[in-house]
């Protein structure tokens, strides 16, 4: 059964907490930004919360961190905001310098979804009118958690009355030792990745799309994080750490351990692309249970369609066309 507790209020409204159970996980996730709160795995000596949060709804506006919210309408960034769709030019609004990131200014992530249980799944619903944020038709969006034995399913469907883009993600940053463990350089990840889109400064893609195969961005086999995040490849080193979009090769495209061995998550979806962030901008602060928070603290693991795809001919375009119901999926599966 799905426990709903109040979180707190912010701007006179109330925001709940929904707890999800599981076989040895208990997943919290609210009703603002359709966010994960924590996942607490009883693993190794006790429990651990495997993510990093805010201790408030204040904090996560105020910081931006995204922390295990739903993002959308588009998740990573489109390049001076603008896009062509159906002939017509549409310009959104831009929070990454020249450019729009992770749906603009006042994204799903800031949104107060409303939240209803049906039976061992939470759906989260939001309407995104016409003109939100600059994109075109009003979205519908339903965002449901499920969670069975070890299995944490997130499923996202949308509808628009007028073509638009749609590229939704869960912004999770995961420290398998714990949210509080500091440095993620001893995980262990693999990604079912061939190639890479390498960008520009501004982390827009240049379009191509490069084999990993003797370069850093190998991840294919397991290997340790840091040995990606410290790598002196300038494209990774100008950024401090990794923040680059894979091309997925099947539905399982992940799997990461922690570094003590006790905890292991693979990933599942149906989108086509993936982002690997190491939390290279994440300035010390405060978190969730008076946890101190920094730089490569975590790491991200985004499931979407390629940053600016809508702009870039070789890439896949996340459109939503007019009355035609879409769905996507993210799984992680547990063990621990």
């Amino acid at each position: 059964m799905i426990k709903k507790t109040l979180f707190d209020v912010y701007n006179d409204s109330s925001v709940y907490l929904y707890e999800l159970r599981g076989d040895g996980i208990v997943v919290g996730v609210t009703d603002f930004g359709a966010k994960i709160q924590y996942i607490k795995l009883r693993a190794g000596s006790g429990e651990r919360d495997v993510c990093l949060g805010n201790a408030s709804t204040a904090d996560y506006v105020k910081f931006s961190t995204y922390f295990g919210a739903t993002v959308g309408r588009c998740a990573n960034r489109i390049a001076k905001g603008e896009f062509t769709l159906g002939g017509k030019s549409y310009k959104l609004n831009c929070n990454d310098g020249a450019n729009h990131l992770h749906g603009g200014k006042v994204g799903f992530d800031k949104r107060l979804f409303n939240a209803e249980v049906d039976g061992e799944k939470l759906v989260l619903s939001l309407l995104s009118a016409d003109g939100d944020e600059g994109y075109p038709g009003n979205l519908q969006l339903k965002v449901i958690y499920s969670l069975s034995g070890k299995k944490l399913l997130v499923n996202f469907f949308a509808t628009s009355d007028a073509d638009t883009l749609w590229n939704p993600t869960n912004h999770t940053f995961f420290n398998l030792d714990g949210h509080d463990s500091g440095a993620v350089y001893d995980t262990l990840l693999e990604l079912n990745a061939d190639f890479f889109t390498p960008g520009d400064e501004n982390l827009i893609p240049t379009g191509e799309i490069l084999p990993v195969r003797s370069t850093p961005f190998d991840f294919t086999v397991a290997k340790r994080l840091g040995d990606g995040i410290l790598s002196s490849d300038e494209r990774i080193a100008r950024l401090g750490g990794l923040d680059h979009n894979f091309i997925l090769k099947s539905e399982h495209a992940a799997m990461a351990r922690s570094g003590d061995g006790e905890v292991t998550m693979d990933v599942y979806t149906d989108l086509p692309a993936l982002q690997l962030y190491t939390t290279n901008s994440l300035a010390k602060f405060t978190g969730k249970d008076g946890a101190t928070y920094g730089k490569h603290h975590a790491f991200c693991l985004e499931p979407q369609f390629c940053p600016n795809a809508i702009n870039t001919s070789a890439f896949l375009a996340p459109i939503l066309n007019k009355d035609a119901p879409t769905a996507h999926y993210i799984k992680y599966v547990f063990d621990f």
